[in-house]
């Protein structure tokens, strides 16, 4: 069931903003998958007033980072998960 969840089903457009930072990147069932430096990443992002998760696994480390906040900004998730897979690639 996990491999069906994360199977690759449709190619993201080059024109929509996440495509210009990963590589190879598709829509799943409920996941983006694609890949950053190298790692393939299997992740999905969420925002509704007042909230906004982060959700990011990278198999190949065993590792996932989940960010969930209560605000409004996207800077603070956006920005940690960044940090956070900076740290895990190196």
């Amino acid at each position: 069931m996990m491999a069906e969840l994360h199977h690759p089903a449709i190619v993201v457009g080059a024109d929509w903003p996440e495509a210009a930072r990963i590589r190879d990147l598709h829509y799943a069932l409920g996941w983006f998958i694609g890949d950053v430096g190298g790692a393939h990443l299997i992740y999905h992002n969420g925002a509704n007033p007042g909230i906004r998760a982060s959700i990011f696994f990278v198999p190949s480390a065993k590792a996932g980072i989940v960010i969930l906040t209560n605000g409004e900004s996207n800077t603070f998730p956006t920005t940690a998960t960044r940090v956070l897979l900076e740290e895990l690639f190196r």
